[in-house]
């Protein structure tokens, strides 16, 4: 009993040392850990034939394969890396950052090793020395002034996003100083997710193009082969810096395989699963090789009503609120969502900064939303001309369910299926701001909120500015500025909880649900997915 104990508390140890980011686990096909387990055992004479059974393993090729749960692969992984999530959760495994967010969202040190303010607009780092991109270019102050500054000169989303950077001062080789416009209290986690790092002298010798096709970074993986719409091969870096993460040997990321097509082979052969649908977890549960995590994402489902159309019935407020009504969102919880989500009451979820747990969830109420519809003069009801984001499907349960609920209040929808989100970029990105606008009047969708802050969201849809405003309020944009610049956490945290206030007393949006995503790990693969819902695969690692 003692020497079984002995073995349990050795496998104890080595899992706690790879997940504190301790000594690499390679499992038991290594000679040391198998001698060691030969020795508490007590079974000396067959340290020999363990050796001989077991060392050519140690050779093997370690293999991670990954259903990413997206359709397609839609790709940019050089400078618009951050344009999509398809290219991102590639971008992620390819380059580094200044700063990351760990699988709680905290932000941790990467390719800067401190910073502090100088003052409120001057942020000032010191960057880790002896780095070097695949290629073998060394990765200094160089680096992070051309990748920040060439961001913020372009239009890509991430430049928006960025927009508060005015440039980048270099002190010395391994010390740059951030300089912004105002004192910005999200510059660190804007640059802990947007904040990709590239090597200067290539992409000035080759161009911005060559990097897109052949992606050079100083991340723990080396893009190898791209199958079209079926599969991302990468490669590790045998060369990265971090010696202390576990690098898989190759990585295949696959497109989303769904359920009717895949063999029992090919279902085995995954050892993650992001994203996956709810009933597909059940083949996992019953091969008993898998844990199935459910997670709650910091992504969510809402509506943004589209303020900007100055003849929509939702111009009144007493509308946004009986739609806000006309939603039986226990409904939706039990018959759509099934379980894996849950109601919010405003657009922050619980964890972000600006949450407000004391804020009361929209009840439903017909009796209500057709009262307050007769007192904006619409007894009979409105028409309600809907937008929805490329990720929820006109003919989806979800979209059924929220139809049927606003025809019960004599809301008459209609999906407009010659939407999309370039008619509102173009708009807000070309000097006539009303040449050619939407004129629906609600769009929904979801959108992740991948820095843990409700800002993300409300800096979309509603500042000035933003690609997707649909929204002009000077008290808004008063709030807005006093949250956005507040560097003390705590006063920013209550200041966007004000904003927050706002947008609900006003029903600006349709609140409804935040993602639980459900994740499917091979019980070899220790894999705590990051709380933004983000692949990041220098949390991953094997053990046995």
């Amino acid at each position: 009993m003692c020497a079984v104990t002995g073995v349990e508390e050795e496998l104890r140890n080595r899992k706690y040392n790879a997940l504190r980011g301790g000594p690499r686990f390679a499992g038991p096909h290594t000679p040391v850990f198998i001698f060691n387990v030969f020795m508490k055992l007590g079974y000396v004479k067959y340290i020999l034939l363990g050796v001989v059974f077991f060392l050519p393993l140690s050779g093997l090729c370690e293999i991670l394969n990954v259903n990413s749960g997206f359709e397609t692969f839609n790709l940019s992984l050089g400078m618009g890396a951050t344009e999509t999530e398809t290219s991102y959760t590639i971008a992620n495994q390819i380059y580094d950052k200044l700063l990351d967010m760990d699988t709680k969202g905290r932000i941790v040190p990467l390719l800067a090793t401190e910073w502090r303010y100088i003052d409120p607009k001057t942020l000032e780092f010191k960057l880790r020395k002896g780095i070097q991109f695949h290629n073998g270019e060394r990765f200094d102050a160089r680096s992070v002034k051309f990748s920040l500054e060439y961001f913020i000169k372009q239009h890509y989303f991430v430049s928006k996003m960025l927009n508060p950077i005015e440039k980048v001062i270099i002190i010395d080789p391994y010390t740059v100083r951030i300089k912004t416009r105002v004192a910005d209290g999200l510059l660190l986690p804007r640059l802990a997710f947007w904040g990709f790092m590239f090597p200067y002298d290539y992409v000035r010798k080759n161009g911005v193009n060559k990097i897109d096709s052949n992606p050079v970074g100083s991340g723990p993986y080396i893009l190898d082969s791209v199958v079209k719409n079926k599969r991302i091969t990468l490669v590790k870096n045998k060369n990265y810096w971090n010696k202390e993460i576990f690098l898989f040997d190759k990585v295949n990321i696959h497109c989303k395989l769904e359920e009717d097509d895949l063999t029992i082979d090919h279902r085995n052969e995954m050892d993650i699963i992001v994203n996956a649908e709810a009933g597909s977890s059940l083949h996992y549960l019953k091969s008993n090789q898998y844990v199935v995590k459910k997670i709650p994402s910091f992504y969510e489902i809402f509506g943004i009503f589209n303020l900007r159309n100055v003849n929509s019935p939702v111009q009144d407020v007493r509308v946004r609120k009986a739609i806000n009504y006309a939603i039986d969102r226990d409904a939706l919880q039990r018959l759509v969502i099934k379980g894996n989500g849950r109601i919010l009451a405003t657009l922050s979820m619980p964890g972000e900064i600006g949450y407000d747990k004391n804020t009361s969830k929209y009840k439903y109420d017909l009796y209500m939303a057709k009262k307050l519809l007769a007192e904006a003069g619409y007894k009979k009801g409105i028409n309600l001309r809907i937008g929805l984001q490329p990720d929820l499907a006109a003919d989806s349960n979800y979209v059924k369910f929220l139809k049927a609920c606003l025809k019960q209040a004599n809301i008459r929808p209609e999906i407009d299926r010659k939407f999309n989100l370039s008619m509102i970029i173009e708009t807000n990105t070309t000097p006539d701001s009303n040449a050619g606008f939407w004129n629906g009047d609600i769009l929904i969708g979801g959108d992740p909120s991948p820095y843990l802050h409700s800002d993300f969201i409300i800096y979309q849809f509603f500042v000035r500015g933003a690609l997707f405003n649909m929204f002009d309020n000077n008290d808004f944009e008063s709030l807005y500025r006093d949250a956005s610049t507040e560097l003390d956490k705590v006063l920013q945290d209550l200041k966007y909880q004000k904003l927050n206030r706002f947008i609900y007393d006003n029903a600006l949006a349709l609140f409804l649900n935040q993602q639980i995503r459900i994740y499917i790990v091979k019980k070899t693969i220790d894999y705590d997915p990051p709380v933004n819902g983000m692949l990041n695969l220098r949390y991953a690692r094997r053990y046995y």
